[in-house]
């Protein structure tokens, strides 16, 4: 997706049509794709769907005055993505191993 259809993807989301908050969307738009480059620890992916909806939904949480449903939404999505986005290293392993073999001893 190019900036200008992310724009207009997002202000779909808002329900705006008007061009007169573009530059205020932009910036939220910003926000959302430095925020999801944090979490994925990766440059934001404009081909990724899941990154694009997250985007308009971080627009929707925080444009004008905010919506707190919204930014829960926003909140469990991003450590969704995150969450995609780990790989599996030899310290993950060992927690595992060690979590399942203190089960083990606790049954």
């Amino acid at each position: 997706m190019t900036t200008a259809e992310l724009l207009s993807f997002v202000k779909k989301s808002l329900r705006i049509t008007s061009t007169v908050f573009d530059e205020e969307i932009q910036v939220l738009i910003n926000a959302a794709q430095n925020d999801i480059t944090q979490a994925v620890d990766e440059a934001f992916n404009p081909s990724d769907p899941v990154q694009c909806n997250a985007v308009a939904v971080y627009c929707q949480a925080y444009f004008g005055y905010g919506d707190e449903k919204a930014v829960a939404r926003y909140k469990d999505m991003l450590q969704a993505i995150g969450l995609r986005h780990i790989k599996p290293t030899v310290s993950t392993a060992s927690v595992i191993s060690v979590v399942t073999t203190s089960s083990e001893v606790l049954l």
